[in-house]
């Protein structure tokens, strides 16, 4: 269920990245080339799950450190390799990916439909979505679970990241780490994710 991150830029359809909402119609002064490049880290979200003899319930994390729970390698790896990666609009109609990180670059075709980019995937011959936003302001996904569950055989643990927002619903659930928050009756049973944007400016 939980899988490793890849960090390999080896095809369009690999990438999932998100946006902060922007409308295209920011886009009417754009001078080619325009290259988008990482300026910052936003936290959009640090939540905690706790077990107790009523279920799982929700604690805050004000004053909580990621690096208590990922390693701080991880996260900074994560980090290395999004501020290795840049956009270039190199016209109305071209742009050009970059990630210094994994050493990978590629060019394509791109167009907009309202706030959504799409790129022409040459192998498939289609348009694949991309990233939603406009050529000004760019933000990529990435977020990171973990959880704990006890269970009368014994205790499983485990972590995550990925090029998205994990949420609760990701977590709780059919087939998930617990399949309700009832069902975390155990002091050590955790459920809990960190998700950050990366803004390209």
């Amino acid at each position: 269920m939980f899988k490793t991150r890849s960090y390999l830029l080896v095809a369009i359809m690999a990438l999932s990245l998100g946006f902060i909402s922007c409308s295209d119609d920011d886009d009417d002064d754009v001078k080619y080339p325009k290259k988008l490049s990482y300026k910052r880290t936003e936290i959009v979200g640090f939540r905690l799950y706790v077990g107790s003899e009523n279920g799982g319930k929700e604690v805050s994390t004000v004053g909580l450190n990621p690096t208590e729970y990922w390693s701080l390698e991880w996260l900074s790896e994560d980090q290395d390799w999004a501020k290795g990666f840049s956009v270039e609009f190199v016209d109305g109609d071209n742009l050009t990916v970059n990630n210094e990180f994994d050493s990978e670059k590629f060019s394509t075709k791109y167009k907009f439909e309202g706030d959504k980019l799409f790129l022409f995937d040459k192998e498939e011959n289609e348009w694949t979505s991309f990233i939603d936003g406009n050529r000004n302001t760019l933000a990529l996904k990435s977020g990171f679970a973990k959880y704990n569950q006890v269970r009368a055989d014994g205790a499983s643990s485990g972590s995550n990241s990925d090029e998205t927002h994990f949420s609760l619903e990701d977590m709780i659930g059919e087939n998930k780490i617990f399949n309700s928050l009832s069902e975390m009756k155990h002091i050590e049973d955790t459920v809990m994710w960190y998700n950050i944007n990366y803004i390209y400016e």
